[in-house]
């Protein structure tokens, strides 16, 4: 049985219909992460689960108890829903030691005070933060403070934790090992958790269902891996990963050609010969040659970047332009030879182009 159930939730704001239609479902141990671009609804969806914003349509079942249900105005306040959220600034006090940051919220609920020092320790003792239980916010690095505002969050030991970004406020290098360490925790823990995050690695790294939204939909929701080797459609194709498109028309034989090249292509939906189509391939799938082979198309390098842990290649073929990643530095002018493997090259109606249909070749 999940322990959280949304269904059909329509939220507006003024004039912006800001939640169209939002159903999901999360289990206890599993993350469910909400992802997409500023603007598209996610914080809104997190909030209405915290009991911060109260929807027009809708229903919200929360550890098998009703949270909100427009139809017959059932409204749970936020503090008896069971849940723990841990905000996008921590918004700790900063005047109070770690210790007190956690208990608070305990303080205020009435709980006795051999109570709280029991709940408070152990929760500290987990997130390994006890030995900071005496410092002040301002002398904890970002890490810390993100684990305090977790800790207060779980104090409670909700059905139910929503994390709203919780690693934008850390450097690169720590939110890795954020992502880590969050994950450890709510599969210990077998608790339930809601993550916003507009990151798409964070997403993948860290749940076990993505929902991806745009403009208060549900584009998508599966398990990371279906979103990103199966994306539904272009939009799914084009927020996740690194990406080569090309824009040209639909051949007879499921080709898409430009002005001057012709690729073979899957398409991804149904389509027609001369359809303007957008065609999409991981960069990571462009397989680098220094001989050519079958299949194989010539282009020539045009800068070669340095990203660290890879090299990016900008490539072109004729008026077609083209990047591919490689473990060395490439002469700028020199030729390669690529394999752009048909079935990865997936294909799309191009919503720029709707009209722009020719007879095939």
């Amino acid at each position: 049985m999940a322990d959280l159930v949304v269904r059909d939730l329509h939220k507006t704001l003024g004039q912006a219909h800001v939640l169209r239609g939002v159903s999901m479902a999360a289990e206890r141990g599993r993350i469910v992460a909400l992802l997409g671009p500023s603007g598209c609804g996610k914080t809104t969806v997190l909030r209405s689960l915290a009991g911060l914003e109260r929807p027009e349509r809708g229903r919200i079942e929360i550890g098998g108890q009703v949270a909100f249900d427009a139809t017959d105005g059932t409204w749970v306040p936020p503090e008896k829903r069971g849940i723990g959220f841990v905000f996008q600034s921590y918004a700790l006090w900063p005047h109070r030691t770690v210790f007190e940051n956690v208990a608070f919220g305990l303080r205020l609920r009435g709980a006795g005070k051999a109570d709280i020092e029991a709940r408070v320790g152990r929760t500290l003792q987990q997130l390994g933060l006890a030995h900071l239980r005496e410092r002040y916010p301002d002398q904890l690095s970002g890490g810390q403070q993100q684990r305090v505002a977790i800790c207060r969050a779980l104090v409670y030991e909700p059905s139910v934790l929503l994390l709203d970004e919780p690693l934008s406020n850390l450097d690169a290098k720590l939110r890795e090992e954020a992502r880590f360490w969050i994950r450890q925790l709510i599969l210990e823990l077998g608790i339930c958790a809601v993550i916003v995050t507009h990151d798409q690695g964070e997403a993948l790294s860290v749940a076990d269902r993505v929902l991806l939204m745009r403009s208060g939909v549900v584009v998508q929701d599966g398990s990371p891996g279906e979103l990103y080797e199966e994306p539904a459609d272009l939009y799914v194709a084009e927020f996740l990963g690194t990406n080569v498109l090309f824009h040209g028309t639909l051949g007879a034989d499921g080709t898409i050609e430009g002005p001057d090249w012709r690729l073979p292509g899957t398409p991804r939906e149904p389509l027609a010969p001369g359809q303007a189509v957008v065609g999409v391939l991981r960069a990571e799938r462009v397989g680098l040659s220094d001989e050519p082979g079958e299949g194989r198309l010539a282009a020539e390098v045009e800068a070669c970047l340095y990203l660290g842990d890879h090299w990016e290649y900008r490539l072109a073929h004729h008026s077609l332009k083209l990047r591919a990643r490689g473990s060395a530095r490439v002469a700028q002018g020199s030729r390669l030879w690529l394999s752009l493997p048909r079935a990865h090259l997936w294909l799309f109606a191009d919503p720029a182009r709707k009209d722009a249909l020719r007879p095939a070749a």
